[in-house]
């Protein structure tokens, strides 16, 4: 008879927390299971609408380079819009940073079409500086086509694919494309409209210029110099030397990184995911009165970079990461 007035107490009381459930009932009830048949109480309606707070789950280590130009991140940017004599001209722009050195490369695109993102990609870094052993890039159509990996297998370049809607999985390029949309939205929105196609192309090549330049002159805080003097040597405005530690700069870089990790993991909840375990994958971006998460999914391998292979179906998997999913308690 408890667990039938606990489940309906719960229904009833809307589907409140445990704290708030054990008092409503204390004030009216004793039993001396009460509490214990709370906390075991399992709500399959709670565990996918409701607000899972903490993740769960502690964020694994990243491995921080020392080498420039040993490892790069790519992303596309956009869409943006101008209006171009009562019509719209969509553009995208193609994003390249050196991880090491936060060295950026911008490009403008005419489409975001894989052919047309491989030849810029080799446009704006192959051809100018050394080739990287690495490439990150999120799972979008332009970076896993055969194109831009057959590419990449030409040059002996390994493929470092991310996991979809995860941003921090890319977080360098992510950061970088706010900085650029703010010089984007500043210069478009104080200069006069264009009136020809190729006016409005020439302003959005200006901003891109205007925000590589400022990326590469501003003081990177990881760095304590900023990326143009770092790779060449010299200050960006002054004729001024610059030698560069990279040991240093490696040691010190690792030390944020470590540091901004553990201020992360404090915020989480321990936990061990398993093979077999069932979780529910998070909604993104869901709306305010749309369904949170879905599932229950089973994990079927643990890898250990923070990332888990959840079975969809009989026939899809997904390799996810932890911030993308909870445990399931229904």
């Amino acid at each position: 008879m408890l667990n039938e007035a606990v489940s309906w107490f719960h229904t009833v009381l809307c589907h409140p927390g445990q704290k708030r459930l054990n008092e409503a009932m204390q004030t009216r009830y004793y039993h001396p299971d009460m509490r214990r048949t709370i906390n075991n109480l399992r709500c399959e309606v709670c565990s996918k609408n409701k607000l899972s707070g903490p993740g769960y789950g502690l964020l694994p280590e990243r491995e921080v380079r020392g080498q420039p130009f040993e490892e790069i991140a790519v992303d596309l940017i956009g869409p943006w819009t101008v209006r171009v004599n009562g019509r719209n001209y969509t553009f995208y722009a193609l994003t390249i940073i050196d991880t090491v050195t936060n060295l950026v490369e911008l490009i403008r695109l005419d489409n975001c079409e894989a052919e047309h993102t491989r030849m810029k990609f080799q446009h704006a870094w192959l051809a100018r500086y050394p080739w990287p052993q690495r490439v990150i890039h999120d799972p979008g159509s332009q970076f896993i086509a055969g194109v831009f990996k057959d590419l990449l297998t030409r040059l002996s370049i390994t493929s470092a694919e991310g996991t979809t809607k995860n941003a921090q999985s890319n977080a360098i390029c992510e950061r970088m494309h706010q900085t650029v949309g703010n010089v984007l939205r500043t210069y478009l929105n104080s200069a006069q409209a264009p009136t020809l196609l190729s006016e409005a192309r020439d302003i959005i090549d200006d901003c891109l210029a205007t925000a590589m330049h400022a990326m590469r002159t501003n003081i990177a805080t990881s760095l304590g110099s900023s990326p143009g003097a770092l790779v060449y040597g010299r200050d960006m405005f002054l004729n001024v030397p610059l030698i560069a530690d990279w040991h240093t700069i490696a040691t010190r870089r690792e030390q944020l990184v470590n540091e901004n990790l553990r201020r992360q993991n404090l915020k989480r909840r321990t936990y061990d995911y398993k093979v077999n375990d069932q979780v529910l994958k998070k909604v993104y971006k869901p709306t305010k009165l749309g369904q949170r998460t879905t599932g229950p999914y089973s994990i079927t391998r643990v890898h250990v970079n923070g990332n888990v292979t959840l079975q969809l179906n009989p026939n899809v998997t997904e390799r996810i990461n932890i911030r993308r999913i909870q445990p399931y308690r229904g």
